[in-house]
């Protein structure tokens, strides 16, 4: 047990002891039983928000005040066991029917507490209590129920007065102060001890005269303002009540029956406190939901923003990309070769930071796919090899990959364990001036054992607690350094935990890191991987795969680049069009297998060409939906409309893909 934990028990059991003198001072029919017992509901606090393990506490300070109170020690210890029992059930409860952890914040989670939550564990330590006096000769038979009744209400007025009160000033977030609040407050506080005061030294009932300012609480400071207001309620009643003023003050004769009094003052607040705080928690309830409507509408926003971002983007860099790869097709000098590969280094590097932003985007509202196919484990770490020789060799460090009882094909998402994987190495290159970095990969159990190792700067303890934080680095001196987007490393844990895994890291500073995950796979038949396709230029490909092209899109560069490519794959006289429009009368007015259409055109843009051309032809070419937009929910709408579709770089690979499934679909 830890010395601030027992600080904590300690200082339960004192505030224990502390409320139970007021109670003890209203204590009019019995010695030890009062009809008001605030230490209840502190204990009570206190025990939702530390949790169980304070409960110690709660029976300390239960003993020790009715110890003091009566020096008989089988009833104090008896009558400390009721006082914590009804503690620790009426935590329970609420903890059990409340689910989102607050039992303040829902209409549901208000009425469970001031009802489930609450009775039964005061009704539980009333008995024991009272049974205990009965035993011992503290209590006579015939006063059994009576002192019963009033322990019982006693207990339940400090559960659901005084708790809700210590839980909401502790726990719920904190009061925007602003200086009309800052004035409000003050004026209303006075208000309701001043209206205390005129309903009990009126000559007439006035006992509902404070409601409209217990509403303006409510309102102005929500659940605060209502615990706040019922607390000075509650107190200010008991006061006069004691005093024999108000309507609750019942007189025997000339003397006032204090107990009698007290317990119907509590029908009273209990009205109050169950109206208030239901009607709180109604105005948070409908607050929560309008902020969460708002949030739904930023989100939709965000992602119509972010589809327009990926699209604009997406369009530049298919030019640049595809570029590239034309140019790799043509003859080149070793210095215009090495221009061409900085080129394409450069590009993918941009295309890899929208991606992670797309995929930070979607990962955080939870709208990320997973794919669940066969792949070659040993293929891709070729890949990721050949991505990141030219730059290890440049940096004469060695990149290794090291393989351990590999199966031909698993079963995984290809895409998103390379995503995992090219962050770490591509961070271990980054931060790795001399030695090597070393990508490991072992399969058993079923499941795949990821490695990736450098002898770089490392890191301290202290730097490995921002490591996963978005567009955040370990020290700003690092991000200086060495760049990045901080995105890398939050979106590859992120990826594992979808995947079933977590990434580790092991760091010293100055000698290296080491970051490895465990992901669940199941081996898979090697006749299910697809064949590989070549992905350069192939001027056969059109013999095998003859074919009628319409080209349309708006941007002269990627129209220029989707017809150089088709060329370099063997067809001629592929036609174009610049406009929707005039693309549709094409269309309707030519005979052509395929069409390539860009989906976001001034004017007529794909979907409406497509929908007219499926309207006007009984029998319409293949449509292909050519697009920057990823979205899964965006490719679902193209494929309701389209036949197919193709995102934004191209590649000779996707071109290929889509082509061959058009042959395939048109025999």
């Amino acid at each position: 047990m830890s010395k601030f934990h027992v600080i904590k028990i300690i200082f339960v059991a004192a505030a224990y002891v502390a409320g139970s003198k007021l109670g003890f001072f209203l204590a009019f029919l019995h010695s030890q039983v009062s009809p008001v017992w605030p230490p209840e509901g502190i204990s009570l606090a206190f025990v939702l928000l530390w949790g169980h393990r304070v409960a110690p506490g709660v029976l300390l300070g239960a003993f020790t005040a009715n110890y003091l109170n009566n020096p008989h020690l089988p009833t104090a210890v008896l009558i400390a066991c009721g006082n914590t029992s009804s503690v620790i059930i009426a935590a329970y409860l609420i903890r059990r029917l409340t689910p989102v952890g607050n039992p303040f914040t829902r209409v549901r989670n208000v009425l469970f507490f001031l009802s489930v939550g609450t009775i039964p564990g005061a009704a539980v330590s009333a008995l024991i209590g009272v049974t205990s006096l009965f035993v011992f000769g503290f209590v006579e038979s015939g006063a059994f129920w009576h002192v019963a009744l009033t322990w019982w209400t006693g207990e339940m007025q400090g559960l659901i007065i005084v708790a809700p009160f210590v839980y909401t000033w502790s726990r719920l977030p904190t009061i925007r102060w602003s200086i009309d609040r800052g004035i409000e407050a003050p004026l209303l506080i006075a208000s309701l001890v001043t209206l205390s005061y005129i309903v009990f030294r009126a000559g007439f009932d006035m006992t509902y005269l404070p409601i409209p300012f217990i509403i303006w609480a409510i309102f102005r400071f929500k659940m605060h303002g209502a615990v706040t207001a019922i607390s000075i309620l509650s107190f200010a009643s008991i006061y006069f009540t004691i005093r024999k003023q108000g309507p609750f003050a019942i007189m025997r004769g000339n003397e006032l029956s204090t107990n009698d009094s007290l317990m119907l003052l509590e029908l009273y607040i209990s009205v109050f406190t169950i109206m208030t705080m239901v009607l709180a928690a109604t105005i948070q309830e409908r607050e929560d939901y309008l902020i969460s409507e708002e949030a739904k509408r930023a989100n939709t926003a965000k992602g119509e923003f972010l589809a327009t971002l990926s699209h604009e983007i997406r369009t530049p860099l298919n030019g640049v990309i595809g570029s590239t790869e034309l140019l790799k097709t043509t003859r080149l000098d070793a210095e215009q070769q090495q221009y061409v590969e900085m080129l394409t280094g450069t590009a993918k590097m941009l295309a890899g930071l929208v991606n992670n932003i797309l995929d930070y985007s979607k990962l955080e509202v939870g709208k990320l796919q997973f794919e669940s196919i066969a792949f070659s484990p040993a293929h891709m770490f070729g890949e990721i090899k050949t991505m990141f020789s030219d730059v290890a060799t440049k940096k004469g460090i060695a990149l290794n990959i090291a393989k351990e009882n590999l199966p031909d094909a698993v079963i995984g998402d290809p895409l998103r364990v390379t995503q995992i994987l090219v962050n770490l190495c591509g961070n271990a290159i980054k931060f790795t001036e001399r030695g090597s970095v070393t990508l490991s990969a072992e399969y058993k159990d079923a499941a795949m054992y990821l490695s990736v190792r450098d002898t770089g700067i490392g890191m301290r303890d202290d730097d490995m607690a921002n490591l996963f934080t978005p567009f955040q680095q370990a020290r700003r001196e690092t991000a200086r350094k060495f760049g990045g987007s901080g995105l890398g490393l939050r979106i590859s844990s992120q990826l594992a935990r979808l995947m079933g895994s977590d990434i580790h890291v092991e760091s010293i500073e100055g000698e290296g890191s080491h970051f490895h995950l465990c992901i669940p796979m199941k081996i898979a038949s090697a006749d299910l991987l697809h064949a590989e396709i070549t992905q350069g230029a192939d001027e056969n490909f059109a013999k095998k795969y003859p074919l009628r092209i319409l080209v349309v899109d708006d941007s002269a560069v990627n129209r220029l680049l989707s017809l150089t490519m088709l060329a370099k794959l063997g067809y001629v006289g592929v036609a174009e069009s610049d406009d929707g429009f005039a693309a549709l009368e094409t269309i309707t007015g030519s005979s052509f297998d395929v069409i390539l259409l860009d989906v976001q055109m001034p004017g007529m843009d794909g979907t409406e060409v497509a929908k007219a051309v499926r309207e006007k032809m009984r029998k319409p070419p293949r449509l292909v939906a050519v697009t920057g937009n990823t979205e899964e929910k965006d490719q679902k709408h193209y494929l309701a409309i389209m036949d197919d579709y193709m995102s934004k770089p191209v590649s000779f690979l996707t071109m290929r893909r889509i082509l061959m499934r058009a042959h395939a679909a048109l025999q």
